[in-house]
């Protein structure tokens, strides 16, 4: 490059050098003029965002801003860019704008209101808190924490009674032998209960290590009276809890086990309990003889589960409010939906047990609907009819509205029980008031 400079005439230099400082100089003072005009559009931007900003705080309120349209600062004028004749934010929008900036902390400043309307907007605040979203049904209500520690009472050895009854045919004579003998292998922690007048089932029971008791109270087609089952097992034997189940449900193990859990709280003692377990439908029509119940998940696995929600194993204790029961008989439609409802009416705390005992309702050709076609199977619906003590809707005896059920615990694998997952729990249950005026409650 110096050889070739030094090669151009003198007077050729000079005109490149004069030339070349003059275009410094020229693109010197363009930049300065634009970086000022970098400057403005900057500032422009910024005060267009305020504007947006405080259009944006004042939409959606309850105060009756008077909100004008937005109105942007433009980002090209023609101006002297020499000088900023631009006035500062807080001066040249007060009028307009309908919140103002502070220069220093750039922070808004809310504009003040009435008092009515302070006084309007927290009135309807308290009203939308005091509205139930309609995502979180409302939570039912659970016994104090206390009554579920472990109680200090002496407790009998037998913590279960287990009753039922029924007459001989010979289509379920496989299926009653399995109750048979399979109920009697808790004992003594669980004692089968049978009542009959029959002789000879009698002695059968009796063979199996059954105790019996003569039925004494009868109705709607010699169909024993529920209450009375009760109250005559709980004069004849000392026992935490008292409960029937029907004689072609197949029990496992786990109900010895839930039923000592639950009877060493202290809830099972201050307070009415009653105890559900779901069923499954299996078909045992062709048997097989059973004298345990090591086979109980393989039954499981290819029957299906009841869908109606209904139990056929209720189990209480002494505070239950069996007295006040009108006459309403087992083997007949509306008993167990029924007697539930009534549960939850009288604050009974309802444990669903399903998921530490399983219940099997061994099916022959009578199906898994036999109170449906006997005699008389509207017999209880007409006392619930002439009383007026019919729920509301069936479903406030479904399963599902048990409050509490038991599990078992994911670290040491005990049985405990805890209030039903409320996400889960059918707002609809809480649904179920029923007037029992007539039976003297």
């Amino acid at each position: 490059m110096t050889a070739e400079v030094s090669r151009l005439p003198r007077k050729k230099v000079l005109f490149v050098l004069v030339v070349f400082f003059v275009a410094t100089g020229l693109v010197v003072f363009t930049m300065s003029d634009q970086n000022s005009h970098v400057h403005f559009m900057i500032s422009a931007i910024t005060d267009n965002v305020k504007v947006l900003h405080a259009q944006l705080l004042a939409f959606g309120r309850d105060d009756p801003y008077n909100i004008k349209p937005l109105s942007f600062q433009p980002l090209f004028l023609t101006r002297d860019y020499k000088t900023d004749v631009r006035q500062p934010v807080t001066t040249r929008r007060q009028d307009q704008d309908t919140t103002t900036f502070s220069q220093s902390t750039h922070k808004p400043v809310k504009p003040t209101t009435p008092a009515v309307n302070r006084q309007t907007r927290k009135s309807e605040t308290k009203s939308k808190k005091s509205q139930p979203r309609l995502f979180r049904p409302k939570r039912p209500v659970l016994p104090p924490k206390h009554l579920f520690q472990q109680t200090n009472r002496t407790l009998p050895v037998t913590r279960l009674i287990l009753m039922s009854t029924w007459n001989e045919t010979g289509e379920k004579t496989l299926v009653h032998g399995n109750v048979l003998r399979t109920w009697k292998l808790w004992q003594p922690t669980v004692i089968p209960l049978l009542f009959s007048n029959d002789s000879a089932l009698t002695s059968r029971a009796l063979a199996n290590d059954w105790q019996v008791l003569p039925l004494l109270s009868v109705t709607c087609g010699e169909m024993p009276i529920m209450r009375d089952m009760y109250l005559q097992a709980m004069a004849k034997q000392d026992s935490v809890f008292y409960g029937f189940a029907n004689s072609d449900i197949l029990l496992s193990e786990g109900v010895r086990r839930t039923v000592s859990v639950i009877s060493e709280l202290e809830l099972s003692h201050t307070r009415p309990v009653m105890l559900l377990i779901s069923r499954t439908n299996v078909n045992f029509s062709a048997g097989p003889y059973l004298d345990d119940v090591s086979r109980m998940n393989d039954f499981i696995k290819k029957g299906w589960p009841l869908k109606d929600g209904s139990s056929d194993v209720f189990i209480t204790n002494r505070l239950f409010p069996w007295k006040n029961v009108p006459d309403v008989v087992i083997g007949r439609l509306g008993i167990g939906m029924w007697i539930v409802s009534y549960a939850r009416t009288m604050n009974v705390t309802v444990i669903d047990i399903s998921k530490t005992t399983s219940a099997i309702h061994m099916t022959t050709k009578a199906g898994n609907y036999e109170s449906h076609w006997k005699p008389n199977s509207k017999c209880n619906h007409r006392i619930y009819e002439k009383l007026a003590i019919k729920p509301p809707s069936w479903r406030c005896g479904f399963i599902g509205c048990a409050a509490m059920e038991t599990n078992y615990g994911r670290q040491n694998g005990k049985i405990r029980v805890t209030g039903r997952n409320w996400f889960r729990y059918d707002p609809r249950c809480l649904q179920c008031p029923m007037n029992l005026t007539s039976i003297g409650v």
